[in-house]
């Protein structure tokens, strides 16, 4: 029990200082055009295509964005 006692303090050390800028969290998920909602949608695409199908469809997208595609 000590050592979750330290955690939780030094959670609240580390966390007490903290701001939220809301316009910059936005901003920073814009940055990468939606793929960070990849994930999720390649665990449903798993469910018809199988998880390596649906991971190699995902990935090929994130190129196709990365490079300015659509």
């Amino acid at each position: 029990m000590q050592n979750l006692g330290g955690a939780v303090s030094l959670a609240s050390d580390l966390l007490s200082g903290l701001e939220v800028d809301s316009a910059r969290m936005a901003r920073n998920l814009d940055l990468t055009g939606g793929l960070i909602h990849s994930e999720a949608v390649m665990m449903h695409l798993s469910e018809q295509l199988g998880r390596l199908r649906a991971h190699d469809v995902l990935h090929e997208v994130a190129l196709r964005i990365a490079e300015g595609g659509s």
